[in-house]
């Protein structure tokens, strides 16, 4: 599942939700101070969506499969 700001109230709720039930969550942030903050922690992978090209690193992540979710 992809989790677009997932450093904020919502996405930390549902990044350590999704972990609870064994889902691999990727989630992206604003900012690389945003990415140390407590609600990405509860992801699997945390992706910087100004610095980086998530959907190419989404397509690495999975293998190529993408998401199921977002």
């Amino acid at each position: 599942m992809l989790v677009h700001a997932a450093a904020g109230g919502v996405g930390l709720l549902l990044g350590q939700w999704l972990r609870h039930l064994g889902a691999t969550a990727i989630g992206t942030v604003g900012s690389a101070d945003r990415s140390r903050s407590p609600g990405p922690t509860a992801y699997a992978h945390v992706i910087h969506n100004k610095a980086d090209d998530f959907a190419a690193r989404v397509e690495k992540i999975t293998g190529g499969a993408r998401c199921d979710v977002v």
